[in-house]
């Protein structure tokens, strides 16, 4: 009888002693790791947890937790706690803090502005802020002069965020900018950019139904992300002589986009989205465009490309490239494979994903002299979401047959698996180099 009582008392000994023996840069590394709301929960574990939270560097304030949701007739709850958070925390540095806010609630907006304020005062390295609700809120300058700031994100700028920075000492410390825009004022965005001497990578979300320039001018930006479903009249000029990486995604024809010293580009993703809703004027011009486009880029040593690229297109030539993804939308992609090959003389890697529909044969005129890249420098050719057809299986052989110097060739088969073992075996049996390997699979 006298176990049992013992044994209960040495196991909740044991499970006291793990959380106590817990040393302080864990459990802060914990706490950090958790929403602020959870982080104080915590408080209710140990005795010793009472204060843990008043330390940690992260902190993480979301109005649609339940929490907060479900408090319909105390519509400042979320604010009250931001505030004691903020209150009760001890005077250790912020490295990060985050604020999403996307119910409408006017009195929260003068708090919002406070609480970027207190971040700063506390040395702040990342700043998040996601708002989308109430009226307009204009980012205190005090963000743009701090000197430990070295991450920004935010969303929405222009409508629900606006700024007024101050004409010098801007971001001087700041490397990474992560932003959504809604129709912003004009002039406004290049106002931001222009004050950022360190800023190494730029990420820019575009939405909203007004057209406006938008231009980037960054001495030191290395890595450029513009995603952009704006409408078309949006114009996007770049003037980064130091960018490495450049990553556009947006609907086309539009946006335009205009690079300035483009000459240390070393890879480039490429996607464009078909606007259905576009006029027959705007389609007319799309292949001088994107002539346009892929002249700016033809530098680069890597090369995604998913577009509906027309037959018109006169592809530039890419010295330098020596790896490329393809996407293929219909038999007029595969018509200009052979186009491609040729315009790229150094390729050594080559990766086709084929999103044609159906089972419809189409036409490859493969060219008598082989391209150089194939005959001379192609080690790698891979065929993804291949379905066996005749012509691909005329585009498989010919690539085997000229490619010298590959050493793997690799086949993504998704077509009927009745056929799968009779084309596999067909494959194999195609001339190819001695040192290419063909992998086939589904």
């Amino acid at each position: 009888m006298d176990s049992i009582p013992c044994s209960k008392r040495r196991r909740k000994k044991d499970a006291i002693d793990r959380i106590s023996a817990l040393p302080d840069a864990l459990i802060n590394h914990i706490l950090s790791s958790l929403p602020t709301l959870d982080a104080v929960r915590t408080t209710v574990l140990s005795r010793r947890w009472n204060s843990q939270w008043t330390s940690i560097q992260n902190l993480d304030f979301d109005d649609g937790d339940d929490y907060f949701r479900t408090a319909h007739s105390d519509r400042d709850r979320f604010t009250r706690f931001v505030n004691c958070a903020l209150l009760f925390r001890d005077s250790s540095d912020i490295q990060k803090f985050t604020v999403r806010f996307v119910k409408a609630h006017f009195r929260h907006e003068p708090n919002i502005v406070d609480w970027m304020c207190t971040a700063v005062r506390r040395n702040v390295v990342e700043l998040r802020l996601e708002y989308i609700a109430g009226t307009s809120i204009q980012m205190p300058r005090s963000v743009f002069t701090c000197k430990t700031l070295r991450i920004l994100t935010l969303r929405f700028i222009g409508r629900y965020i606006t700024f007024d920075p101050p004409t010098s000492g801007c971001f001087p410390s700041l490397e990474s900018l992560i932003l959504t825009v809604i129709d912003p004022v004009e002039h406004e965005m290049e106002k931001l950019f222009s004050f950022c001497p360190k800023l190494d990578h730029l990420r820019v979300l575009i939405l909203g139904s007004a057209a406006f320039n938008f231009k980037v001018s960054a001495l030191e930006l290395k890595q450029l992300e513009i995603i952009s479903y704006s409408t078309p009249g949006t114009q996007l000029y770049v003037d980064a002589p130091k960018l490495e990486n450049l990553d556009l995604v947006c609907s086309f024809p539009k946006p335009h986009l205009f690079l300035e010293n483009a000459k240390s580009l070393v890879r480039a993703t490429i996607v464009l989205i078909e606007n259905e809703e576009l006029v027959e004027e705007e389609h007319t011009s799309f292949p001088n465009r994107l002539n346009m486009l892929l002249a700016q880029i033809s530098e680069v040593k890597y090369l995604s490309l998913s577009a509906p690229i027309p037959v018109g297109c006169c592809f530039p030539a890419f010295g330098n490239l020596t790896k490329l993804e393809l996407v293929l939308y219909g038999c007029d992609y595969w018509k200009l494979l052979p186009v491609v090959l040729q315009k790229a003389p150094n390729l050594e890697y080559l990766d086709l994903k084929d999103k044609t529909e159906g089972d419809y044969e189409c036409s490859c005129n493969l060219p008598e002299v082989v391209p150089l890249c194939l005959s001379s420098h192609l080690k790698s050719i891979s065929i993804w979401a291949f379905k066996g057809r005749r012509f691909e299986m005329k585009v498989a052989e010919y690539l085997l047959k000229n490619g010298y110097h590959l050493n793997r060739f690799t086949i993504s088969y998704t077509g009927v698996l009745d056929k799968k073992e009779e084309l596999r075996k067909e494959l194999f049996m195609f001339q190819r180099a001695i040192t290419c390997s063909i992998l086939f699979y589904e």
